[in-house]
This record gives structure tokens, sequence and C-alpha cells, in this order.
């Protein structure tokens, strides 16, 4: 008799922070990307959040407004928001672009009437701003003192309104007004300190409904600190361990916070009766037991809470996918792989286009990740050598005495690198004539050409041939043309040179006394000439039309003309002149 797979199930940890209603902090940490496969089937491997750590309850809290970002001497900021020592300061309302509250540092140039110096930065009110604070983790607090600006004469002296919001819905308010003497009373010059009562105790935030105000050392103290769930976890056990069905556990929360604190477990968002203490048992934990649990931690503040998965693991799991391809060559070699965990023993089967690769069953047990499941498999297969027949659908069949699965899809190109097959050739011609080049390549399609002159791509030579109808002498050049496809290499072919000849219109210009001739010529077509054909023409004389000999140095370019002077002319009877272009 075959022997029954033992089941086994995997906890994991999860970690929501909830202050009121409101998260303040969710911290998500997965040791990798999840295949698609794996996102509705496995629970996040790990999660621990860490929750801003706040103050002990009673302790005085002195923000100073000195943090990061720092504010340069003699400058002002205008921000919608600042942090320190877990306060949180922002405007009050809606607040318009460019808009919010002040950070001066040190006074500016308009001088201590208006910009009060304590040698520190501090927060300032100008027209139509406000400001409201309070705990980032939902603790409630009590206002023992702040420094108001002292102003003098020049500014008039106004109260500064302080309303606090305490725990159960009440409100308190006080006016705060300087003495407008600039006598340093306070612990900074320009600053007079003022100390609230025990009114301001046990609140929420406050708000300062107006503006024209500036303030530093706010000093609180925390009357009732919000619970935090500092650690969910299984005495002695790491996350992701892989337990036999039945093994006894308890889940022990450790909470911090001001007391008392109250504890309720959900599953999957439902209250466990009687489960109200900080560990939570589970006696002969079985696959029904899987889900989502849940522990809320409430005191007279707030609220938090902290998660736990526990998963049944008989079913394979695809976890991840590795791969390191794209399009390949032929040659080419490429591995793929698959994670995969489940209930011993495991089957495992690579595919090609949905039929099994003989003795593609190969897997290796994956023991040092922290993140991965113990006895998480690894599945590889490597093509070496592939050819064009490779190209197709890749995949790892998986089944166990429970369930069947199967990974994503892994789809592998082979293409091949584009060839040049036909060279373009040398060419001379005639200006008006129509020359043609021709090109051939082979590879995967498409192929795209593309050719160019003297380097330079021709917007219009995109076909395998290049046709240039009615020439010009300015045609002449280096013609070549380059293949593109699939791959990231290019086949360029070699360059063949068109030389289009022009005859020339030789015209008389004049006769000097000394008898020096001067001549010009020009492309019968009319086209002006340019300061490199020069070097491609060469003037000849004959005093009987059979015998000819060059006249070296006598060529010039003027506005496009051939210009050439014989200034020895005056010592022959007669004299033939013919100018010759060399054809290379």
């Amino acid at each position: 008799m075959a022997k029954e797979p033992k089941e086994h199930f995997l906890f994991a940890l999860e970690m929501n922070s909830v202050v009121g209603d409101t998260y303040s902090g969710r911290c998500v940490q997965t040791p990798m990307p999840f295949s698609r496969n794996s996102c509705s089937r496995i629970a996040v491997m790990m999660l621990l959040c860490a929750v801003n750590q706040g103050f002990g309850q009673g302790t005085p809290i002195q923000i100073t407004f000195d943090g990061p970002p720092l504010i340069a001497p003699g400058t002002a900021k205008f921000v919608q928001q600042y942090y320190e020592s877990n306060m949180w300061f922002r405007p009050l309302g809606v607040v318009e672009p460019g808009n919010g509250f002040g950070r001066r540092g040190r006074p500016l140039s308009d001088g201590p009437a208006y910009s009060p110096d304590n040698g520190t930065a501090y927060i300032q009110g100008a027209a139509g701003d406000s400001l409201v604070f309070s705990l980032l983790d939902g603790s409630t607090f009590n206002l023992l003192s702040v420094d108001l600006a002292e102003y003098s004469s020049v500014v008039p002296v106004f109260a500064v309104p302080f309303v606090g919001y305490r725990l159960h819905g009440s409100t308190v308010v006080t006016n705060l007004t300087p003495d407008g003497i600039i006598d340093g009373t306070g612990p900074l010059a320009d600053f007079q300190t003022f100390n609230f009562g025990p009114e301001f105790s046990n609140l929420t935030r406050v708000e300062i409904p107006s503006s024209g105000w500036s303030l530093d050392n706010l000093v609180v103290s925390i009357a009732c600190a919000a619970p935090r769930v500092a650690s969910l976890e299984f005495p002695g056990l790491r996350p992701n361990t892989l337990l036999p069905a039945g093994t006894n556990l308890t889940l022990v929360a450790t909470v911090v916070g001001t007391p008392p604190l109250y504890y309720q477990w959900r599953r999957n968002g439902s209250n466990l009766p009687g489960a109200m203490q900080s560990t939570l048992s589970f006696v002969n934990p079985q696959p029904s037991d899987w889900d989502q649990y849940e522990i809320i931690v409430t005191n007279s503040c707030a609220a938090a809470s902290g998660s736990i998965s526990l998963r049944f693991v008989g079913e394979p799991i695809v976890l991840d996918t590795i791969a390191t391809y794209g399009i390949l060559q032929p040659g080419d070699s490429v591995t793929i792989g698959v994670y995969v965990f489940g209930g011993l023993p495991l089957s495992l089967q690579w595919q090609f286009n949905g039929s099994n690769i003989p003795g593609a069953t190969n897997f290796t047990f994956v023991m040092d990740s922290y993140f991965m499941p113990p006895l998480t498999c690894l599945s590889t297969l490597t093509l070496t050598n592939v050819q064009l027949e490779d190209t197709g659908i890749y995949r790892l069949a998986i089944s166990n005495a429970y369930e069947s699965n199967v990974s994503s899809d892994f789809y592998i190109s082979v293409k091949i690198p584009p060839t040049i097959l036909l060279q373009p050739t040398n060419q001379t011609t005639w200006i008006g004539d129509t020359v043609y080049f021709y090109g051939d390549a082979t590879g995967s399609p498409p192929l795209r050409y593309q050719w160019r002159k003297d380097g330079v791509n021709l917007p219009s030579g995109t076909n395998s041939f290049l046709a240039l109808p009615g020439v010009t002498r300015h045609d002449s050049g280096a013609y070549s043309y380059y293949v593109s496809g699939w791959t990231a290499t290019n086949a360029t072919s070699s360059n063949a040179v068109l030389r289009v000849l022009a005859p020339q219109r030789l015209t008389f210009l004049n006769s000097a006394v000394s008898g020096v001739l001067t001549f010009a010529s020009q492309d019968a077509d009319g086209a002006p000439l340019l300061l490199q054909d020069l070097s491609g023409f060469e003037l000849q004389v004959s005093t009987n039309l059979l015998n000819w000999s060059p006249l070296p140095g006598n060529l010039t370019l003027t506005n496009g003309f051939l210009e050439f002077r014989d200034t020895n002319s005056w010592t022959h009877m007669q004299r033939f002149y013919r100018i010759l272009e060399r054809v290379p």
C-alpha cells in the first residue's frame, strides 16, 4: 500500500498598524517578485511594520523647528507640512499652491520688527496662513508651553488663538497676547514664553486659525500613548516554517501603549469568542484552520492591529520564476527556472508547446534562503545551441498527491540575424541618366533596408534597391545600405562609388593686350561646380589637334565656373584647348 503523504501547513506573518479608523502605516516586505500564479495562492511571506516610536507617557517633548530640511540663516521658505519629534504640522484647511506656513532662520533684511531673532529656526504664519498639529501615531498629548514673538510698535500686537480638541470631542480655547516689548523675557531674545493650563490636556490636535504669528519651542507631553503591535510571532519559530498538521502552536502579540490595553482576536474579519488575551492558541491545527487571523488592540485613545496567515500547502505552489532570455540567435544558450513549494513527493516535468520534454524533470532543494519556505524546490531547464525549431512556449508542469499546477509560460524566440547577400557595385554615368543600386539580404523577417550616401541615411532609400533619376554631378559619392531585423546587430554592405560625368561648355572670356587668354567652363546642364570638383579636371593644349599636352596650374574655380589662363598664348601662331575630366 502506498504511504499517504503527510499534510503540512505554512504560516506567514503580516502586520498592519491602525490608529482609530485610519492606517498610519503599512510596510510590505517580499523577498522577490512573485509569479502571477502565486499572488492569489500564497500570502506575503513576511511583514513587520515599524511604526513611529513616539515618546513615553508624561515625557516632555520640546519641538524647536530646527530639524531637516535646514533653513539657512537669513532665508525663509513656505512649506505645507513639517515633522519633528512625532509631531505633524500642516496648514489648516485647503491650501492654495505656493501658500502654507513659513519656516525662517534668523532675521531677514527687514529687521527684527518684522522678523524676530532668537538665533534659531522657527515657524511663522504670514497673511492668510493657519496651522494645525497633532501626533503622527494618534497618541493624545498635553500642551505645556510655547514661545511667541514679541512685536514692537512697528507691527501691531494682537492675540494668537490656540484651539485644543480633546479626546472625547470637547474643545478648549485661549488667546495669547505678547506684551509687544522686545526685552528678551523668554528663553531667547524677541520671544515671550506662555504656559498653558491643565485644560489643554488629553488633546488629539491643536489649531491656530489665524495668521501673523511666529512661534518656537513648543513643549508637549504624552497623555495617552496609542497602542502599537511591536511583534507578532510563534516563539521559537521563524516565519515561513513548515510544520506537520496537528502541531500545537501559540501566537504571541507584543504590544506597547498606555494601559489598560484591550485585545480581540479575529478570524477572517470575525471576532473569535473568548479570544481577548495577547496570545492565541492553535490546538491540533488542520488544513481547515487556514485563514487570516488578526489582533485588534485598543486603549482609551486609539487602536492598532496586526495579522497573520496560516496557509495549508498540500497543493504545489509556484513561488517565483527566473529567466534571463529575450530574442535569441542560433547557437545561443538560455536557462529558465521555477521555484516550487508543496507537499512531497513532487513530480516536475518541463514541457515544450504542451508536450513533455524527455528527461527534463530535474530539481534541487533551496536550503539557503530565509524568505523561502523549507523544502522549496528549484527546477531549471537549460537550452544550448538553440536553433529556429526551438522557438515556442516552455512551462513547468507540477503535481503531487493533492493537485496539479503549471508555471507561467516562457516564450523563447530564435531569430536569424540579417546577412548581406548582394553588394552594390561602382558605377560611372552621365548627367541626366537614371542610376540603380541593388541589394539583397537574408534573415528572420521582417527585414528593413536603409540606403546611405557618404554615411548619411537617404529618406527615400528604404527598399532593397535604390533609384536615382536624373542624376547630376552632385549625386556622385559612396553608396551603401544596411539591413536591420529582430536582433540588435545590423548587416552593412560595402561602399559602391557613383561617378557622374558632365560635358563641359567652354566660353571665351577675353584676350588681354599682353597676349594672356582667359577661358571659362561649366557643366553642360548649367549646374555650378564645387571646390571639390576642381581636382578632377585637367587643361590640355595642342597646336595640331593631334598631339595634346597638359597645361598645369592654370585652373581655378570662380562662382561655380572653371577658369583657365594661358599666359604664353602669344608665343604660338595657333593653339587649341580642351578640358578633360579624370575618371577613377
